[in-house]
Order: structure tokens, then sequence, then C-alpha cells
């Protein structure tokens, strides 16, 4: 998992991209989750971003 979408360094866009370990192939990507740290337990990524808080995101819905 890695946060951020996009091809500019400089613009990218508040996202998390889900990848596939053995082949570092990208599965899917979603908006929303804030630069930040990433933790994932189970299904849930869990982000802490300063200025944002701490918010839970289920990876299967992206809510």
């Amino acid at each position: 998992m890695a946060w951020g979408f996009g091809t500019d360094d400089l613009h990218m866009v508040d996202a998390a991209m889900l990848f596939d370990v053995e082949s570092g192939k990208l599965l899917r990507w979603f908006a929303g989750p804030p630069r930040g740290e990433f933790r994932l337990v189970r299904d849930y990524l869990l982000t802490s971003a300063k200025g944002h808080g701490t918010s839970i995101w289920d990876i299967e819905t992206e809510l």
C-alpha cells in the first residue's frame, strides 16, 4: 500500500494505492486518504495525518 496517485510528485492526488506484493502490480487505487501514516489492519486502512486527525477506511468499499 502506498499514498498518492499521479505521475508528478508536486501534484499528487490524495489516494491509497494497493499493490500485489509478489508482482509489484498495481491492483487498484481509491481517492481520499490524506498523506500521512498508513497502517493496514485486516481489511481496514488506518490513516493519521497532521491537520486531518485519524480516519479508518474499508479497503473493500473505499469508505
